[in-house]
């Protein structure tokens, strides 16, 4: 026999189902129980699963691409602060280079004057001292060096635009013995190409004439009108022996004539390539040592 519901037997009693105090039937453990509503939060594990709710929802519905965006975030806060670190580092550089600066251009000003001043005294004092022939050596002889110097300037510059025109040159050149070779090869490769081809057309019209003799003559029909007619049109016409024979000729010696303006325009830019380093590295010497020979050679002029 079926198990009454406790609540219900209170209710036909008279008793307030909801009254803690109200006396309550037995229970048989035997008797079966009706499943817990999830939605009652009184119900076993409803708290487990809001706890567990509540863990999604802190970290979002994905909490992987969340993890994932907070990283890319923290290294752009990273960068970030690593780039307004080093701005705020110059911004001290930068105070503490103005600080000094004004702490000394005050005497700086005052050097400088000063320094003006004994030169204007001392070329007077020279001038009265040196003849107009005498002070015209020291220009003459300065002018010397800087005109020694300026040639070399012209000799390196004349010798980067000459080699870059022969770079440039050498360039076209080696493009055009390219598209020669594969002209000259080409050439040599027509017989095969010819024969290759003449196999191909003929099988085409073998396959038609088996498809004729077997009465399929729609087959046959579609092999000659198109594919025997693709392949001939594509077919290159053999020349004259004597005009083969001319133009493998010519091709081949342009090919020979271009190889050989190739290889010696190649040398030629490597001896200019020698030339122009020699120059460079003399007119650079030149340079460091100008003033000191200026200097020994007025040292040597020693007036009365």
């Amino acid at each position: 026999m079926a198990q009454q519901d406790p609540r219900r037997r209170r209710r036909q009693a008279g008793a307030d189902p909801t009254d803690p105090t109200a006396p309550t039937a037995p229970v048989d453990p035997a008797a079966p129980t009706a499943p817990a509503d999830p939605a009652d939060p009184a119900a076993p594990g409803a708290a487990e699963d809001d706890d567990a709710d509540d863990l999604v929802d802190d970290a979002g519905d994905n909490p992987e691409e969340t993890v994932r965006q907070k990283e890319r975030e923290l290294e752009i806060a990273k960068t970030d602060l690593a780039f307004y670190k080093e701005k705020l580092k110059r911004k001290d550089e930068i105070a503490k280079v103005i600080d000094d600066y004004e702490l000394v251009q005050v005497d700086l000003e005052a050097v400088q004057e000063a320094l003006e001043e004994h030169r204007r005294d001392e070329l007077n004092d020279l001038q009265e001292r040196l003849t107009a022939t005498e002070m015209q050596a020291v220009v003459d002889l300065d002018q010397t060096y800087a005109d020694d110097e300026a040639a070399l300037n012209e000799v390196v510059k004349d010798l980067e635009e000459i080699l870059s025109a022969n770079r440039d040159d050498l360039s076209d050149k080696r493009e055009h013995l390219e598209k020669l070779k594969k002209a000259y090869e080409a050439a040599k490769a027509i017989l095969k190409e010819l024969a290759a081809k003449n196999k191909a057309a003929d099988g085409l019209r073998k396959e038609a004439l088996e498809a004729r003799n077997k009465n399929k003559l729609q087959l046959a029909y579609y092999v000659v009108r198109f594919k025997l007619l693709e392949v001939l049109e594509n077919l290159p016409k053999p020349v004259e022996v004597r005009r083969f024979a001319r133009s493998i000729r010519r091709t081949s010696g342009r090919y020979g004539r271009i190889a050989r303006e190739v290889a010696d325009l190649d040398a030629s830019i490597k001896a200019r390539e020698k030339m122009l380093a020699d120059a460079q590295k003399l007119r650079d010497e030149f340079h460091k040592t100008r003033e000191a020979r200026i200097r020994a050679a007025l040292a040597d002029l020693a007036v009365n």
